[in-house]
Order: C-alpha cells, then structure tokens, then sequence
C-alpha cells in the first residue's frame, strides 16, 4: 500500500497551533477507520505530499522529508511564510 494514512480537507482554523504554555503541538486524526479499533494518532510527524487549498481549490503542493521536518513543522511553517494569507483548508498523505 502507498499512501497509508492521509487527511483530507482539514480547516487551518480548527488546527490549535500554538496550544499555549507547557503543552505539545499535535496534529492530531484517527487512525484505523477501516479495523474495528479506531484510533486516536498525533500525524505532525507524518512524513509525505501535502496541499494547501485557497477558496478556489489547490494552491500549493509540497512534500516534506524527514522527521525534523515533518507534516505539522512544514504547514505550521506556511502559517507565517509567502503563503500565509493564500490558504485555509490543507489535505495530507
């Protein structure tokens, strides 16, 4: 299997990403919708392809490598950078 877990459509709105003092950023999903057991799992560290949607569709692509640099540092970096402003909903795999 490729692609074993993804998100889809995620709101940057419902996304806590500064949680306040002495508390982890997560990037948090279930895991094992398909299993009888679901799952709670923290994907920030999810290494993949991620999209980052404006009101209109896609408007950026990225991938991210490694767990120094993974799917909750990479979005939570575009919160501040060029692309800050351009998004509001982003997808994962």
């Amino acid at each position: 299997m490729f692609v074993k877990n993804y998100g889809l459509f995620w709101q940057r709105d419902e996304v806590e990403w500064k949680p306040g003092r002495g508390a982890n950023f997560q990037l948090l999903g279930y895991c094992g919708k398909n299993q009888s057991d679901i799952r709670l799992a923290d994907f920030r560290r999810q290494t993949g392809i991620y999209i980052l949607y404006d009101n209109h569709g896609p408007y950026y692509v990225g991938l991210t490598a490694g767990e120094k640099m993974g799917l909750g540092r990479r979005l939570r970096e575009h919160l501040y950078d060029k692309h800050g402003a351009k998004w509001n909903r982003f997808s994962w795999f």
